[in-house]
Formats: structure tokens, C-alpha cells, sequence
């Protein structure tokens, strides 16, 4: 895994609806818990935004083992989807109140 790589996040407002565009293919856990902490009722996380980091684990899958957390499939280390999603909400809550 790389010691750093930097990636886009990006969130959008059309009133009531917020879309939250992530690069790669992100586990579901990690769009989920941004849709249930979303200031606003209409949340979506879109993904294979801007790049094409593969796939974004949870911590947890890490620990499971699989193929979606070996090489190539995935390049990012363990953690980088719970912080995608920590700095999404911050995102959110600061544009989408």
C-alpha cells in the first residue's frame, strides 16, 4: 500500500440534496454511515469520482482478508474509508446546513 495518496472528495447542494462524489469503489458501510450522520434527509455518495483508486475498504475487511484488500485491487491503507467519510460530514455540515 502507498504511504500517501491524494484524492478528491467533493460534495454538491441543490437544495435539500446533497451528493457526495467519492473516487474508487467504497465499501457500503462507509456511504451509509455519511447518509445517517447527513444534515440534509436526501444524502448519495457517488463513487468512481475523479479517479480510480479501486477498491476503499473498512478496517474491518482488512482484518477479513480478501481479494479486495490485496493489490491491485486496492492501494489504499486501512482507515482511508472511515476518513473519507469523516471528512465528507465535516464537508456536509459545513455547506449542506
Amino acid at each position: 500500500k502507498q504511504s500517501h495518496y491524494d484524492l478528491e472528495l467533493q460534495v454538491l447542494r441543490l437544495g435539500d440534496l446533497c451528493i457526495v462524489c467519492w473516487p474508487g469503489e467504497p465499501f457500503v458501510e462507509g456511504q451509509l454511515e455519511v447518509k445517517r450522520l447527513s444534515p440534509k434527509p436526501y444524502t448519495f455518495v457517488a463513487h468512481w469520482c475523479n479517479d480510480a483508486v479501486s477498491y476503499i475498504p473498512t478496517k474491518r475487511a482488512y482484518e477479513n482478508g480478501g481479494f479486495e484488500v490485496d493489490l491491485p485491487w486496492c492501494r489504499l491503507a486501512p482507515g482511508a474509508l472511515e476518513t473519507m467519510a469523516k471528512k465528507s460530514l465535516l464537508m456536509l455540515n459545513k455547506i449542506c446546513k
